[in-house]
């Protein structure tokens, strides 16, 4: 058998490197398929979207969340122990340090976590309060602010109101006696003497009238 010739050597080489080839490109290609029908298109517009919680920052009576991008979030209050909770949408607590003493009057401690993971990340942080205050959550290019606001009911910085004055008790005094006046004496009325009266004396009695004037009255009559 005769050794193969050179150029027919050479033409075995290309027709095994295109082979070659050819099969590195086919095997790549049904990868890259394998692979996106695997990944849900959900999934990549999740991640376009994701928001990552990076630190929580305190001060006196606020809370700062340093996000990688504004996040939708939720809030809620418990009454007893009082707290205050945030739930932020569509991220992920990135956090070295998830338990952060609090400052000034209300605010006692902050807790982070991550509360749910995918498809639908939820990062909870939650206020422990040591009383319940009222509160504003503002925006700051993407982080979030949390102010404290205690209520002037119940702040214990608020001035206290003066307190009332009890009535001291009063001595009862005697009741003054309006001034009479002086009342005149009464002078005795002296007794009136009766008044001695004289006897009338007494009546004469009439004469008879005598034989002249008797005919004298009856001339009178006749006339």
């Amino acid at each position: 058998m005769r050794p193969p010739s050179t150029r027919r050597l050479h033409r075995l080489r290309r027709l095994f490197r295109r082979a070659t080839l050819e099969a590195s490109r086919r095997l790549l290609a049904s990868g890259l398929s394998a692979s996106i029908a695997l990944t849900p298109g959900a999934v990549f517009a999740a991640d376009s979207n994701r928001v990552s919680l990076q630190a929580v920052e305190t001060a006196a009576d606020q809370v700062t969340l340093k996000l990688t991008a504004p996040a939708k979030y939720n809030t809620f209050v418990t009454a007893n122990p009082p707290r205050l909770v945030l739930e932020l949408l569509n991220t992920e607590a990135d956090l070295a340090v998830k338990v952060i003493e609090g400052k000034g009057k209300t605010l006692k401690r902050v807790r982070a976590g991550q509360f749910a993971g995918e498809p639908s990340p939820i990062a909870r942080i939650v206020l422990d309060l040591n009383k319940a205050v009222n509160y504003r959550v503002g925006v700051n290019g993407s982080d979030l602010i949390v102010k404290l606001e205690a209520d002037a009911a119940t702040d214990d910085t608020a001035k206290e109101e003066p307190k009332a004055e009890e009535p001291k008790p009063v001595e009862a005094k005697a009741p003054v006696k309006a001034p009479v006046a002086p009342v005149a004496p009464v002078v005795p009325i002296p007794a009136v003497k009766p008044v001695a009266v004289a006897p009338a004396a007494p009546m004469k009695p009439t004469p008879a009238p005598t034989e002249g004037a008797q005919r004298l009255r009856g001339w009178m009559v006749q006339v």
